[in-house]
């Protein structure tokens, strides 16, 4: 194996591809765009049971107007 794929540490060498441990960078980008994801599909989850009774009260508020709405689908990815 060529020279170029060893370096240096701690006065010993190792090959390149044998280092496995995640760098903090990477470690901390994978953590921020999970932790996005998992919010965005609890938000996901959430806004209909905020939507439904909030278009509710905002059609309560039209006079003369009568009814609710019962359900509310919601289409996020067209």
């Amino acid at each position: 194996m060529p020279l170029a794929f060893f370096f240096v540490c701690y006065g010993r060498q190792y090959p390149i591809f044998m280092d496995t441990k995640p760098r903090p960078e990477k470690r901390k980008i994978t953590l921020i765009i999970l932790g996005l994801i998992i919010f965005i599909i609890a938000l996901r989850i959430a806004l209909p049971y905020v939507v439904l009774p909030y278009a509710n009260k905002s059609l309560a508020k039209i006079k003369g107007y009568y009814g609710h709405l019962g359900d509310i689908d919601l289409a996020l990815i067209s």
